[in-house]
């Protein structure tokens, strides 16, 4: 007997419903909204590459569940329990998704295990690194462009309870801004600087492509800032992003 078909446009929904039933009460810079972004992005670029678009769309959604482990919730201020998130393993998740529907198979769980468990981690400039991780990696980089990307940056510093500005740092960005390290991040400012110098690392070309359509807003943000630095608040500049018009 044959084996029955997989409805993977069923398989994805799914997904979705299983990634925001795990991320409720996770801020959504990196909750649902944010893990959706990720995941359209994936899907456009995967597509434009060649490369498996169903597994980009899978990956996108659980991306951060790797956040969701005790250190990862200290630092990021998550003041929430594995009961209050109904959080699980990705692989659990990963298990239960082939046990269910026959899909994922073994061989592309792996792939989107490592995707998700390296994704954060800086390109290696010794061997490229696999198609579905390039992706996301790329992916979740242009979801801190445009105006939803800056929204998400602001919003998430704040609250964190990150400073907007320190007197002195360095405002302005260009293409040449060396990569700016995660340790260096000292304020809202700076984030939305280092989100830029991302530049020099995209790995694919439509990556690439697309932040030359999105880091508009990033930069507008930073010229009207320079301008203005003693309104140096959230609240004046969230409303500033908010009334942005993205591609005038």
């Amino acid at each position: 007997m044959d084996a029955p078909l997989i409805d993977l446009d069923v398989v994805l929904s799914n997904a979705e419903a299983e990634m925001i039933r795990c991320t409720r009460n996770i801020p959504s810079s990196h909750g649902a909204p944010h893990a959706l972004r990720v995941a359209s992005f994936a899907k456009e670029i995967a597509g434009k590459e060649g490369i498996n678009v169903y597994l980009a769309r899978f990956v996108g959604p659980f991306h951060d569940l790797r956040y969701f482990d005790e250190e990862e919730r200290v630092v990021r201020k998550l003041n929430i329990s594995s009961s209050q998130t109904g959080m699980k393993d990705i692989s659990q998740i990963l298990k239960e998704f082939t046990e269910r529907f026959g899909w994922p198979e073994v061989g592309a769980r792996e792939e989107i295990l490592f995707a998700i468990q390296n994704h954060n981690k800086l390109p290696s400039t010794e061997e490229q690194a696999p198609p579905l991780l390039r992706i996301l990696r790329d992916a979740d980089r242009l979801s801190r462009l445009g105006k939803l990307g800056l929204l998400s940056i602001l919003e998430a510093n704040r609250l964190y309870g990150v400073p907007f500005y320190n007197v002195g740092e360095t405002i302005s960005w260009s293409f040449s801004t060396p990569l700016i390290a995660n340790e260096d991040i000292k304020s809202a400012i700076t984030d939305v600087r280092a989100c830029l110098s991302w530049w020099q690392i995209f790995e694919t070309r439509t990556g690439r492509l697309q932040f030359l359509e999105l880091f508009g807003a990033n930069t507008s943000f930073l010229t009207q800032f320079a301008d203005f630095p003693i309104l140096d608040n959230y609240a004046c500049w969230i409303r500033w992003a908010l009334d942005f018009q993205e591609n005038e």
